[in-house]
């Protein structure tokens, strides 16, 4: 979880999501929790928020209090939709790793679980028991993801004819492999290095207890490939990405590749790259100026879910 993301846990406390759980294909007991209805009954759109990555719940408590990483974005969506938030099999509620973004300190099942097809299979099956209930419009879904949420919301659109609106923020262009060879041109490490370190991945793709920059390889197996503009290639749902200008982790190459790429297609797409802002879209000096960079960008999300139309 990203700094700017437990800082908002730790602000305020909002009245508490509603749990429930779900089956999903490799039968295991998923949770995920919705905002409540909305005391008119009346069927509101669904808008699913995919954290980054890393071992930690959506969810903390403190003192006695339940807080959430999704304050900011209730906040703005004014109860126009329902929040879906789902949890990460092998992560207890209100759980934190060691080092904030890794599974570091994790569990074993954690580690052993969140690979690219099963922690998308989890998500799926949440999204579609969450469209069932009452006071759902399950023909207007948004799904939005920061860091490797944004892959897993475009991975969901590509497989959900349903959601009509995606957006990714601090998305990666092609794959990761592609960003960590761009870092090892540059000098970063050495391509051999990097080349090395695949093969033992291939070699070991199911040792848990195998980790590298802080992820298990079951992790880096399932996920180092997985090329985020084909995933959005293959929906036919609205498209936002943004970025910043001074993202470490991902090649400003990356929101190009898909802008263009989508552009040339013919779709529907809302670019944003955010002069001065980091991964988490903070500002250097938005502590002097009153800024807050990633509600800024929340706040475009929710407007151009808004007033843009229904896909074609």
């Amino acid at each position: 979880m990203s700094a700017l993301l437990l800082a908002s846990l730790l602000l305020a406390q909002q009245p508490p999501l509603v749990h429930h759980t779900t089956k999903d294909k490799f039968d295991r007991q998923i949770h995920f929790y919705i905002e409540p209805a909305a005391p008119s009954q009346a069927a509101l759109p669904l808008a699913l928020f995919i954290l980054g990555s890393g071992a930690h719940s959506n969810f903390l408590v403190r003192d006695g209090k339940t807080l959430t990483a999704h304050r900011d974005f209730r906040e703005l969506i004014q109860g126009r939709a329902r929040l879906l938030v789902v949890e990460k099999p092998g992560v207890p509620f209100g759980s934190q790793p060691t080092s904030p973004g890794t599974a570091n300190g994790s569990s074993d099942e954690f580690r052993q679980q969140h690979t690219f097809p099963r922690w998308l299979k989890a998500l799926s099956a949440s999204l579609q028991a969450a469209r069932q209930l009452p006071g759902i419009d399950p023909n207007r879904v948004l799904v939005v993801g920061h860091s490797e949420g944004a892959l897993m919301a475009a991975a969901l659109a590509s497989r959900h004819s349903f959601i009509t609106h995606v957006a990714c923020l601090a998305l990666g262009g092609y794959s990761q492999a592609t960003d960590f060879m761009a870092e090892a041109r540059q000098g970063s490490f050495s391509v051999q290095s990097l080349k090395e370190r695949w093969k033992d991945i291939r070699l070991h793709p199911q040792d848990h207890n195998r980790m590298w920059l802080g992820h298990a390889y079951p992790y880096w197996a399932t996920f180092t490939d997985v090329p985020t503009v084909t995933q959005l290639q293959n929906s036919s749902a609205r498209v936002f990405i943004a970025q910043g200008s001074l993202d470490g982790t991902k090649p400003l190459q990356d929101l190009d590749l898909i802008d263009a790429t989508l552009s040339a297609q013919g779709r529907n797409v809302t670019a944003l790259l955010v002069e001065g802002a980091n991964h988490g879209f903070q500002f250097k000096d938005q502590s002097n100026t009153g800024r807050d960079g990633w509600r800024e960008i929340l706040s475009k999300v929710i407007a151009w879910y808004f007033t843009s139309p229904e896909p074609e």
